[in-house]
C-alpha cells in the first residue's frame, strides 16, 4: 500500500493490481478492513476492443463482488466508443450501474483525490 497525505491532512492509500502483480486488489481489501478508508479500483480498459455476453456477466459477477467486500467506486478508463455503448446497454454504467466511466485514468485519480476536498 502506498500512501498520500492530501490537503486536508487526510491520508490517502491505493495498490496497483497488474497483470503481473495481481496480489494489489488483495492487498488493498485486507487493508481496508484493518482501516477505514474509502477503496476504488479503476480498470483500465485500453486494450478491451470489445465485450460479449459471457464478458458482461463476468463482470456483472465482479462488480456484486466488489460492491459486497464495499468498494466505494468500481470504474472503467480509456474504454472505446464500443465498450461504453455495450456496458450502457447491459446496465452496468452509472446511474443505472454501478461503474462510473472516466475517459483518462488521470482524470479517475483526480476524482479519487478531489473527493477527499
Amino acid at each position: 500500500m502506498k500512501r498520500r497525505a492530501s490537503s486536508s491532512g487526510s491520508a490517502s492509500e491505493w495498490a496497483l493490481c497488474t497483470p503481473r502483480r495481481p496480489d494489489g486488489l488483495k492487498t488493498a481489501l485486507s487493508a481496508k478492513q484493518r482501516h477505514r478508508f474509502s477503496l476504488w479500483l479503476i480498470i483500465d480498459a485500453e486494450g478491451i476492443g470489445a465485450l460479449d455476453a459471457s464478458a458482461i456477466d463476468m463482470l456483472g459477477d465482479l462488480l456484486a463482488r466488489m460492491t459486497s467486500e464495499g468498494l466505494a467506486v468500481i470504474g472503467i478508463a480509456r474504454a472505446n466508443d464500443r465498450v461504453i455503448e455495450r456496458l450502457g446497454r447491459a446496465g452496468r454504467l452509472e446511474p443505472e450501474g454501478h461503474l462510473r466511466n472516466f475517459a483518462t485514468i488521470n482524470a479517475a485519480v483526480n476524482a479519487f483525490h478531489q473527493r477527499e476536498s
